[in-house]
């Protein structure tokens, strides 16, 4: 005799979702799958609880179907924010923004949102961040758990960028930038790299490679 388990499926309709794996919009169906004991291939009875899960027509990829309450657009808003959050602290460290960092929050807030930010929409962030009590790194290592490589990258270049944007990096930001790494999940090397793609290494930059000049120069 022959017994074991063996799923029975059902579908139930679909609609349009964002399916990650094709990362645009698809049609979807709702499958539903049910656990039954067999015997010789015969279904007796039904066990454990039916699993619903949204399955994509175009490449078949099969997700919970919580995947449908996903909205990308509303996950990119939620990034920009925080990108936008992390440069004004870092440009915040030393006290007030100068004129070359509200500049430069403004380019790179245009390269990834795609719109203007005006002053007032800086300031407001000041008032944000003197209400909280988070710095630059605490919000990139919540931030850091969720993103792919892509937003490792921005969030890794556009801080450095704000943090030289008045001069060379002072010891407080570099201080700051030291703790990106670990929240970003990557190695400090790795991260080099990131920041060598928009502003190769100059002697001098910071504090840390102002130190290694002053130690190659000594007789």
């Amino acid at each position: 005799m022959f017994i074991g388990n063996r799923p029975k499926r059902i579908r139930l309709g679909g609609g349009d979702f964002f399916c990650p794996q094709c990362f645009q919009r698809r049609q979807y169906r709702i499958q539903v799958v049910h656990q039954y004991v067999t015997i010789m291939m015969i279904r007796l009875y039904r066990v454990g609880s039916p699993e619903r899960s949204a399955v994509c027509s175009t490449c078949g990829a099969v997700f919970s179907d919580a995947i449908l309450d996903y909205n990308p657009e509303e996950e990119d808003q939620q990034f920009i924010g925080e990108v936008l959050r992390i440069n004004v602290l870092i440009a915040m460290v030393e006290g007030r923004l100068e004129a070359a960092e509200i500049i430069t929050i403004q380019r790179l807030y245009k390269e990834i949102a795609g719109s203007e930010l005006s002053r007032e929409d800086i300031e407001e962030e000041v008032r944000k961040a003197y209400d909280g009590e988070l710095d630059a790194s605490d919000i990139v290592h919540r931030l850091g758990r969720t993103l792919g490589g892509e937003g490792v990258k921005i969030v890794a270049q556009q801080a450095y960028q704000v943090a030289v944007a008045a001069g060379p990096v002072s010891e407080k930001r570099q201080a700051q930038l030291d703790r990106f790494p670990a929240g970003l999940r990557r190695s400090a090397v790795g991260f080099q790299q990131l920041i060598d793609e928009v502003s190769p290494p100059m002697r001098g930059t910071s504090p840390r490679t102002r130190e290694a000049d002053n130690q190659e120069q000594e007789p």
